[in-house]
């Protein structure tokens, strides 16, 4: 995937929109196209991305369901700035809002059908020159069990929380989860290649018993290009 620096502003575009991000904390990245592609709900109106940076989860969610409002709420505000300027650039713009906020302290008026995040990962995270990196990184800027929580709370009735982790760190969120009365209705374990170690899981809970879903995936082929299913569930997004 085409990586841009702080050297390079040029946007990320997709088929439908563009995301500015060379100041974020996190660039746009796999994981975070990987949430946006599958995460779903059968009718959201409402959708909530948490530590929502450059603010592509929400921009793909937008063109997959036409009828829902998005908001993304984030910390650093530079992203804020950036997913704000692709909002404005995009097609959109009324149906969205990016929130300059601490999530855990964060109070929205209405509560949400689908909330979604690709959080901070590395709890002991080897610290870098850039505070604002290592903040969108690990874990004391947005602990999971209290993420969790506070997602559970702004979660309508019959709502979805879809969630990437590394494998690790989402087994031990499944304890919380089980806490918080919330079930795994789906899950997908990601490789880099077929039949390699998985390095992610994205999970979807819900407070609704389901009979879970659970699939394989390997991000790229062993020529080292986009795998087929990689492809078929991120077609509609890359030019």
């Amino acid at each position: 995937m085409r990586k841009n620096t702080r050297d390079n502003p040029k946007p990320f575009r997709f088929k439908q929109f563009h995301v500015h991000h060379h100041l974020c904390a996190h660039k746009v990245g796999t994981d975070g196209v990987l949430l946006g592609a599958w995460a779903s709900h059968p009718q959201p109106q409402r959708i909530l991305d948490v530590g929502c940076g450059s603010g592509l989860i929400g921009f793909m969610l937008a063109q997959r369901y036409p009828q829902a409002t998005f908001v993304g709420v984030d910390q650093h505000a530079p992203s804020i700035k950036q997913a704000r300027q692709s909002l404005e650039e995009g097609p959109f713009k009324e149906r969205g809002e990016f929130v300059h906020a601490n999530f855990l302290k964060w109070e929205p008026r209405e509560k949400f059908d689908l909330i979604v995040s690709n959080p901070p990962f590395f709890e002991k995270a080897q610290q870098t020159s850039r505070a604002e990196r290592d903040a969108a990184r690990r874990q004391f800027s947005l602990p999971h069990e209290k993420m969790l929580e506070k997602m559970a709370s702004l979660l309508k009735a019959g709502g979805t929380i879809a969630l990437v982790l590394p494998t690790n760190q989402a087994q031990i969120l499944m304890p919380v989860a089980h806490e918080l009365n919330l079930k795994v209705n789906a899950q997908i374990e990601v490789s880099s290649f077929p039949g390699t170690k998985v390095i992610r899981l994205l999970v979807a809970f819900s407070p609704a018993a389901q009979d879970p879903v659970s699939q394989k995936l390997a991000i790229r082929d062993h020529s080292s290009v986009w795998s087929p299913a990689y492809q078929a569930l991120t077609q509609e997004f890359y030019l």
